[in-house]
This record gives structure tokens, sequence and C-alpha cells, in this order.
């Protein structure tokens, strides 16, 4: 239980997700010009979002019940 999920380890989760999605629009912007500072914006307004949202806790503490019993 020391190695699974956390609350922090989901928050870096999904920094990265973003991180990869704000690399994925500068390759993409290369190519073809897209207002690269509005759609990393969003993309990590969305994000945070969902994190806020979505009941993180209860959704993890489900899945280790189910995994212990």
């Amino acid at each position: 239980a020391a190695y699974g999920f956390t609350i922090k380890r989901i928050q870096a989760g999904v920094f990265m997700i973003w991180l990869f999605l704000v690399l994925f629009m500068i390759i993409w912007h290369q190519k073809r010009k897209i207002p690269l500072v509005r759609w990393a914006v969003f993309s990590g307004a969305v994000l945070f979002t969902l994190l806020c949202i979505l009941p993180l806790e209860a959704m993890f503490l489900s899945a280790i019940e189910k995994v212990v019993a």
C-alpha cells in the first residue's frame, strides 16, 4: 500500500500529461500556426477542473477495497 496511488502521485501524473500535451502542441505549432498559449492554458484549466471535480480519494479507496477483499 505504500507504493500505491496517492493524491500527490495522481497530481504529478496529470501534470506530466499536461506537459506532454504542451509538447505535442509545440510540435504541431511548428507545422501549423495555432494559438499555442490559448490552447495550453485551456487544456491546463480543463485538467485542473477535472482534478477538482472528480472524487479521487473515494475512487482510489474503493479500488483498494476491491483488491484487498
